[in-house]
């Protein structure tokens, strides 16, 4: 295979770190980009010495795979086209707003041989992925996800714009069956959910509480798991981890003792620098060139949002 013609189509905050990355994969050629926002597209345009159109179609015959970074309501839309035209998508989170549309979506790109990508990014996170190796007994799941507020993004409830990060990595780590949601949130400096709290509990007893706001005070992007001996925990902003040992106390001769138990596992090995952006796109450029399958395919992004938008239904009915 030669050199793949990339597009980013919505070069916004997150669509220009797009852009850059293909710019830096080797086999890849970023070609154009596009955005109706006519002032924003030049100055990216500008910015990375590369063509812009306002109108996506126009990329049609000048690529061969395609980011998609433009607001949730515009997802299938413009992934139903890329895909009905034999052009690869990785498709920001989520990949839909109906759970119909990510099946469409879903069944376009498996008829005509296409990788889907969905860009759920902890996933290539290092020290999230090694949790999902080395535990396997947890019983607690603890995510924290704060954000200072700003209009982009909100569109869409907080469970769509952010807390569905938190779910994918959950329903990734976690095989055994949803048995119950619940959920309560309210709106605080938009028409959306602009703070929410989730519990979801699975049939092997293990229990999620998730957290997303984003008016916070400060960012805090958090995950902890507890299985009976040990918290694992992560700071995704600082990329510091820690694994904390419980206390197991054994009562002898009526004197508290510590138990010492070795730790399973450290962090110790992890890469000092991590863009996991980066490595989300050169996953789904390699699928592209060796047939396989991405790390977060099509399927995976409407598993995580079915659960949004139960998570959703459980708040707007107590609201």
């Amino acid at each position: 295979m030669g050199t793949l013609k990339a597009g980013v189509i919505g070069v916004g905050y997150l669509g220009s770190f797009h852009a850059q990355k293909y710019q830096q994969i080797d086999g890849v050629e970023l070609v154009a980009i596009a955005d109706d926002n006519g002032d924003r597209l030049s100055e990216v345009c500008q910015r990375l010495e590369v063509p812009g159109v306002l109108e996506y179609s126009e990329l049609l015959d000048k690529v061969d795979l395609v980011s998609i970074v433009v607001p949730p309501s515009k997802h299938y839309e413009i992934g139903v086209f890329f895909l009905h035209n034999n052009v690869h998508c990785l498709i920001e989170k989520p990949l839909a707003e109906r759970v119909l549309h990510a099946q469409h979506l879903i069944e376009i790109a498996k008829k005509n041989n296409l990788i889907l990508q969905v860009g759920h990014l902890e996933r290539f996170n290092p020290m999230a992925a090694t949790l999902k190796q080395r535990v396997t007994d947890a019983v607690k799941i603890n995510t924290i996800r704060h954000s200072i507020f700003k209009e982009r993004g909100t569109e869409v409830d907080v469970v769509l714009d952010s807390m569905i990060h938190d779910v994918d990595f959950i329903l990734d780590f976690e095989h055994s069956k949803l048995v119950n949601v619940e959920a309560c949130g309210v709106s605080l400096k938009s028409d959306a959910i602009d703070t929410a709290q989730a519990t979801l509990s699975f049939e092997s007893g293990l229990q999620a509480c998730l957290e997303a706001d984003r008016v916070a005070d400060s960012a805090k992007r958090q995950i902890s798991i507890e299985t009976t001996g040990y918290r694992y925990s992560i700071d995704f902003l600082t990329h510091k981890a820690s694994i904390e040992q419980k206390s197991d106390r054994i009562r002898e001769t009526g004197v508290m003792i510590e138990k010492n138990v070795e730790t399973p596992f450290s962090f110790n090995q992890l890469p000092e620098k991590i863009d996991i952006l980066k490595d989300e796109i050169i996953n789904f450029t390699d699928a592209i060139k060796f047939g396989k399958l991405p790390l977060v395919s099509g399927e995976d992004g409407k598993k995580a949002l079915e659960v949004c938008l139960e998570i959703m239904d459980k708040i707007h009915s107590v609201g």
